[in-house]
């Protein structure tokens, strides 16, 4: 599967101890703002099967944010990529890193009032 998300999505779970980690994801970041979600594809797929390809990218310009994630099948294939110690993908060098599930900050709203900004 390959996408160019927009947006980030949300969690249905809900708690941060509930979000999933998967062994198998890695963030990849200094994306070249030319590099699609197949050309990701294209070069990590030496490494592994690939089941999902991200590239981010800003909702407003589409451009590439310059990171995005590549998921592989087998979670050995993220030890193949960090083995090598540099990555270059259209003419930048890339940084892949295991991915972390973010936290989800609980929201401190009450009573449909919002905090005043301070700064």
């Amino acid at each position: 599967m390959i996408m160019d998300a927009t947006a980030t999505v949300e969690n249905p779970v809900g708690s941060p101890s509930e979000v999933p980690n998967d062994p198998g994801k890695m963030f990849i970041g200094g994306l070249s703002w030319q590099t699609t979600a197949e050309g990701l594809r294209e070069y990590f797929s030496k490494f592994g099967d690939i089941n999902e390809v991200m590239v981010m990218k800003d909702p407003t310009t589409r451009r590439s944010r310059g990171f995005g994630f590549v998921t592989f099948s087998d979670p050995s294939s993220v030890d193949k990529v960090l083995a090598l110690p540099a990555h270059e993908l259209d003419g930048k060098k890339i940084d892949p890193k295991v991915a972390f599930p973010r936290r989800a900050h609980p929201k401190i709203f009450s009573c449909g009032h919002r905090p005043q900004r301070i700064f």
